[in-house]
């Protein structure tokens, strides 16, 4: 007997490939560890410009199929994602779409469990609480702290968990009460799929403004040399004669 599919499945397939297939910019995020009712608001904030879905990679993945584009980009796509999700626009292009996504990142309080993005070091520093239980709370978790002139201070540079380690007991929290916030929540862009070309985000991640600025000076300087060697161009010409 050949098992029926459930259409809720066969409907969230259709909806994915017609999302896939609308879209000039196609895009895989990671939502792991963003709570539901923050996803809800983000969503909510971003949809005039993007469609997102989440669904099982096993559907994604048909969807994918479906709309007549290669598996081995989607699977591609999917490499560093925990819990992904895809986002679809016409509106945005690849990088317009990572500067929106990265407005959502932001930092919380380490958790029992989470895992250490990077080295999580405390800075000598001047925590500018006043004494009390606080500084036997921070030695305990292996940050040293004293009163110093009425206040609790960092005696000196520590590391206090090296990357890929795994926070414990109440060492996140305290990290959180002296502003350290090490894990990063929003909706984190694995990577996008724009003309047949797949954008990392390490790609996208550009300082336009510093951008803009180097462009004006390699005109500038363009414009110099044209000038020195006497090259006429509808630009230089006015200068030239």
């Amino acid at each position: 007997m050949i098992p029926k599919v459930v259409s809720w499945k066969r409907d969230t397939v259709a909806d994915l490939e017609s999302l896939i297939s609308s879209g000039d910019t196609i895009a895989v995020i990671d939502i792991h560890g963003v709570p539901a009712d923050t996803m809800i608001q983000m969503r909510k904030s971003l949809r005039d410009d993007m469609d997102i879905r989440v669904a099982k990679k096993r559907l994604m993945r048909l969807a994918w199929e479906n709309s007549g584009k290669d598996l081995d980009t989607l699977n591609s796509l999917f490499e560093g994602a925990v819990q992904p999700a895809i986002v679809s626009t016409s509106a945005k292009n690849s990088f317009e779409l990572f500067t929106d996504l990265k407005a959502t990142e932001a930092g919380r309080a380490a958790k029992p469990g989470d895992i250490a993005p990077h080295d999580i070091v405390v800075e000598k520093m001047d925590t500018g609480m006043p004494p009390g239980p606080i500084v036997g709370e921070l030695n305990s978790v292996g940050i040293p702290a004293k009163i110093m002139g009425g206040s609790v201070h960092i005696q000196k540079e520590t590391v206090v968990l090296k990357e890929g380690e795994g926070f414990e007991g109440d060492l996140g929290m305290m990290l959180g009460k002296i502003g350290i916030n090490p894990i990063v929540t929003g909706l984190r862009l694995i990577g996008t799929y724009e003309d047949g070309v797949i954008f990392r985000p390490d790609v996208l991640d550009i300082d336009f403004e510093t951008f803009r600025s180097d462009l004006i000076g390699f005109a500038a300087g363009a414009f110099n040399v044209a000038c020195h060697v006497g090259w006429f161009t509808p630009e230089t010409t006015p200068t030239l004669l």
